[in-house]
């Protein structure tokens, strides 16, 4: 999703990287859309940035679905779905927990009602956009070499994408 939306990634890793606080590196949101104290931030940036911040808890939930087996099962799986966003937004990730900081200080502003608004329009929109197949296929690719503990840069991960 980084490659899809221009978002630069320095490297990515599931392992801690020793020296590193996070084992992922990525453009921040600041530079990437340009967030300044008092104006209103390019919303069109801003959401794709939040989109790509959600997409890995998306990603999460729609292997364990499968994994389980829900996707047959719509009244299940949408339980499933409401539970989990439940449970995400409420304890949330370092990424969902930045993802819920850019809707709250800079996007439009907002009521708390219209935050949860928002909020659940990015979680449909990202979810909407992983479940593609073409899209879950390219999680495929990069995912078995991330789990073998493999740390990635962006050519890499293109590369990985790709099928090269």
């Amino acid at each position: 999703m980084a490659a899809e939306h221009g978002i630069r990634i320095q490297r990515v890793s599931l392992r801690p990287v020793p020296g590193a606080r996070t084992g992922s590196v990525y453009q921040s949101a600041s530079d990437y859309c340009q967030l300044q104290v008092g104006r209103q931030a390019d919303e069109r940036s801003l959401d794709r940035y939040v989109s790509f911040l959600i997409a890995g808890s998306v990603a999460e939930m729609l292997a364990v679905e499968h994994r389980h087996e829900f996707t047959n099962r719509i009244a299940t799986q949408n339980r499933f779905r409401n539970r989990w966003y439940q449970v995400t937004w409420s304890q949330p990730e370092v990424h969902l927990d930045f993802a819920y900081y850019y809707l709250a200080v800079w996007g439009p502003e907002l009521v708390h009602f219209e935050l949860e608004r928002h909020q659940q329009f990015h979680w449909k929109h990202t979810l909407y956009a992983v479940e593609k197949p073409d899209f879950w296929q390219r999680i495929e690719r990069v995912a078995p070499r991330l789990i073998a503990g493999e740390v990635l840069d962006q050519s890499a991960v293109l590369a990985a994408i790709h099928g090269k």
